[in-house]
């Protein structure tokens, strides 16, 4: 038949199949083989796994031991369905980047320069036993002379990235403040040391008083690591403890004088009222000379044949201030 033929003859009815022909089991295969699992699940089903997954959500809650309001909004994030809780996620997430993207790093921890330390020692020492101290710690008045010298001075590592930079500023200002207050400390303990208030050598039964000479001693000692060359004690020195410790004995029968800042305000208050009332050099020695002599009379006169007269008074910054 050619095939011109063929195609012109009609299309034969298309055979009807009823649904169990069509999935009748042919005769050659074993009518014991199991049917195919279906294709989509129940709707009792899909309850029974939400149901689980609330559960699961609980549990998950509790084991990372969420508050009462998280756990609730987990198992409401458990109810979404998949899309719903990939963009939730996706929310969260950008909600946190925003968060990340606010936070400043933290600045990296700033040691102060060996150089600058030294100075600050060395300063800290010979600003407060200078005869010529004029407060200890009124109006700060010591920490800024300390500050503005080393300003002056930035080769010895205060320098202008440091002034400029917040943090490192505050970190050298700190280590002043410490370094004053620490230098206070000692200088009032040797003083009790010195009236026989230390407990070591009341319970040794020795005594325990020393003379202002050993005094001055003791307080050289205790910063002659921080001075190139170890200072001498000289005259104005003496005299000035004298003072110092005149009004440390006092506020020690004092109960209202219960810390170093009260003690040091009431010796800047009374080297005020000293300035004001002996207002000539003149009388500003006679007074000291004559605290002296009574220290001398209280605590033994040895000083007045072993310090001499040609020793200059310790200044706080020397002329030609070498480095350390």
């Amino acid at each position: 038949m050619d095939i011109l033929d063929i195609i012109s003859q009609p299309t034969p009815p298309r055979r009807e199949v009823s649904p169990a022909t069509e999935h009748s089991i042919p005769e050659d295969q074993d009518s014991d083989q199991e049917d195919e699992l279906p294709t989509c699940i129940p709707t009792e089903s899909r309850k029974r796994r939400a149901e689980d997954n609330n559960g699961f959500a609980l549990t998950a809650s509790r084991n990372v031991r969420l508050k009462k309001g998280d756990e609730n909004s987990v198992l409401r994030f458990a109810q979404l369905s998949s899309p719903q809780q990939r963009i939730t996620v996706y929310a969260e997430l950008r909600s946190l980047s925003e968060l990340v993207a606010r936070i400043k790093p933290g600045q990296a921890v700033f040691t102060v320069p060996d150089s600058l330390v030294r100075r600050i020692e060395r300063y800290s020492f010979t600003v407060l036993v200078s005869p010529t101290c004029q407060l200890y710690i009124k109006d700060d008045s010591p920490f800024k002379l300390i500050l503005s010298h080393l300003e002056s001075n930035p080769q010895w590592g205060l320098t202008e990235d440091i002034r400029n930079t917040t943090a490192q500023y505050a970190a050298v200002k700190s280590r002043l403040r410490k370094a004053l207050t620490n230098r206070r400390n000692v200088l009032k303990t040797l003083m009790k040391t010195s009236l026989g208030h230390d407990k070591e050598a009341a319970a040794s039964k020795e005594p325990g008083t020393q003379d202002i000479l050993q005094l001055c001693e003791a307080i050289i000692a205790s910063g002659a690591s921080t001075v190139p060359t170890v200072p001498k004690v000289s005259l104005q020195m003496l005299a000035r403890f004298a003072l110092l410790r005149k009004i440390l004995e006092k506020c020690l029968t004092n109960p209202a004088m219960k810390n170093s800042e009260d003690y040091w305000n009431l010796v800047d208050k009374n080297l005020k009222a000293m300035r004001e009332r002996k207002d000539t050099p003149k009388r500003i020695s006679e007074f000291f000379a004559h605290v002296l002599e009574e220290d001398y009379d209280l605590y033994g006169d040895k000083p007045r044949a072993e310090v001499s007269n040609d020793v200059p008074p310790l200044e706080a910054f020397e002329e030609n201030d070498s480095d350390i």
